[in-house]
């Protein structure tokens, strides 16, 4: 078994065991982990055929918009960089961190695969204190597993951390949406293993606190924070705000 293999499959049954012996949360007869708080998450292959990446020149136009960005020599706030899919394209992250200079970088309806072939392009004109990511929504409702789109992820972070090796990098979790109820599962033992990954990093951190905002009593996402179905809508983001904001100041 490949080291990266392994290291999913032990960091998915930790997390899964631990989970099992949170409040409100039992292991079933056939060995799947219910919670109040979330749906069934039934174990899954940890690997097999790689679906093919879609390729990121789709989005070459929009991602060389970026090189527009440029440093302010009078700025002196600290910068926080974001490279993501929509939710960070729609998100008014400048608004939400007026404290900071914020590159928002979002693009499209991207894949963690497109952020490693476009990431040339994706380069900040100065040396981010904050780098903040979110990916893996698109990658699993287009049919990737859950350990491609891991791999996917450890390339990711790898160019992160050799790009920026100072700043400290923030994980945003993959969100539940309306429209996508039947991707959760597998975007729950995503961010396990994403948040696995970062307890074992002391400048890698994924944000808690959105998730549970999101979702009624009942484990589903709330609809009146969508603003159709898949995106938050400003109520939505008033969450997604609240937790980043919380995150970003318990690292200052």
């Amino acid at each position: 078994m490949k080291r990266n293999q392994l290291i999913f499959c032990l960091s998915l049954v930790s997390l899964l065991l631990t989970w099992a012996g949170c409040a409100n949360t039992e292991i079933t007869a056939n060995g799947t982990v219910a919670s109040s708080r979330a749906k069934v998450i039934e174990p899954g292959p940890v690997s097999g055929d790689r679906v093919p990446d879609p390729n990121g020149d789709r989005f070459l136009e929009e991602v060389l918009k970026f090189r527009e960005a440029t440093a302010d020599p009078a700025e002196t706030r600290r910068v926080v960089l974001c490279i993501g899919s929509s939710s960070f394209r729609m998100w008014k992250a400048q608004e939400a961190l007026p404290e900071y200079k914020v590159y928002n970088f979002g693009f499209g309806g991207s894949h963690f695969s497109d952020v490693n072939a476009l990431w040339p392009e994706l380069a900040c004109p100065v040396q981010p204190r904050f780098v903040l990511i979110y990916e893996g929504d698109n990658d699993v409702a287009d049919g990737k597993s859950v350990f491609q789109v891991y791999e996917d992820f450890l390339e990711t972070m790898g160019r992160v951390q050799a790009s920026y090796p100072k700043a400290d990098v923030v994980i945003v979790p993959v969100k539940p949406s309306p429209t996508r109820v039947q991707y959760w599962d597998a975007a729950q033992k995503l961010n396990l293993v994403m948040f696995a990954y970062a307890e074992e990093r002391p400048n890698v951190h994924l944000v808690t606190g959105i998730i549970e905002g999101l979702l009624d009593g009942e484990g589903n996402p709330i609809p009146s924070l969508y603003a159709d179905g898949l995106h938050l809508n400003d109520k939505g983001y008033r969450i997604w705000n609240a937790a980043i904001r919380e995150m970003l100041a318990g690292l200052e």
